[in-house]
């Protein structure tokens, strides 16, 4: 498999799948035997894993669209969605499953900061740890990259949304009936 190519991963994943119903060698598991560790342990590193994002964006060019946009009132529902998703995903480095879970309910404002304890088990979080807080702290220095004035904006356009559906998921979305969003649609804004 190795010089057809095929990268360390789909070679662990077979080697998975063998031992998994293969008979013992030697005593031991297929997979748990030193000679197939040792080939396993070669294929890494003669061609380590790639990450799944080989590409990185540059912020700057972000926040200078972002303060591009000007005042949050003149901004449509869709310009004003993407702009708290963004300034919530680089203030708080979540990922988009956090951010889906960032809920009205279990948010707090305090005169400089928006605090939200996200009340689902995420990714990064095990049942039995103590709920993640995320606080956001306002931006006096750039009011147009303020993360606490946006959010405030956001929740203030979208009163009307929630009313009809009770919805208390921080995002939704912008096109009607303005539903709560999943990670993926939140990836995609972002």
């Amino acid at each position: 498999m190795f010089e057809k190519g095929r990268c360390y991963r789909t070679i662990n994943n077979h080697r998975s799948a063998i031992s998994a119903y293969h008979k013992s060698v030697d005593g031991q598991k297929v997979g748990q035997h030193e000679l197939v560790c040792q080939v396993l342990n070669a294929c890494f590193n003669a061609r380590p894993p790639q990450p799944k994002y080989a590409m990185m964006w540059d912020v700057d060019v972000v926040l200078t669209y972002i303060c591009s946009l000007r005042c949050n009132s003149n901004l449509s529902d869709k310009q004003l969605t993407s702009k708290v998703s963004m300034l919530l995903a680089l203030a708080s480095a979540g990922r988009s499953s956090e951010l889906r879970a960032l809920d009205l309910r279990f948010m707090t404002m305090t005169d400089s900061s928006i605090i939200f304890e996200l009340g689902r088990l995420t990714k990064s979080r095990r049942k039995g740890q103590k709920p993640i807080k995320l606080i956001f702290n306002s931006c006096q220095s750039d009011p147009l990259l303020c993360v606490v004035s946006v959010i405030t904006s956001y929740v203030d356009r979208t009163k009307r949304w929630r009313s009809v559906l009770a919805q208390t998921q921080l995002l939704l979305s912008f096109v009607e009936p303005h539903k709560e969003v999943v990670p993926c649609t939140i990836a995609g804004w972002l």
